[in-house]
């Protein structure tokens, strides 16, 4: 099976994206009024990657799906 490559660019700012709405962040701590958990930047990381391959897996069982319907076709 090849290795898949992820754009890490993409994963940062999606992590950065994360930190921002719902990270420990300076501006999220000063809102934080109601007492929710705020998380770490490392756990928004962690999301951010699961997010990117759980992207890579749909895609891949899409593609198997769309190439089983063309082999019945035939």
């Amino acid at each position: 099976m090849e290795a898949t490559k992820y754009n890490k660019s993409e994963i940062m700012k999606q992590a950065h994206t994360y930190y921002n709405m719902v990270g420990d962040s300076r501006k999220n701590r000063e809102r934080n009024k109601t007492g929710r958990t705020l998380i770490s930047f490392g756990e928004c990381l962690r999301m951010a990657w699961r997010h990117a391959k759980r992207e890579v897996s749909d895609a891949r069982r899409k593609e198997a799906i769309r190439k089983e319907r063309e082999v019945r076709e035939e």
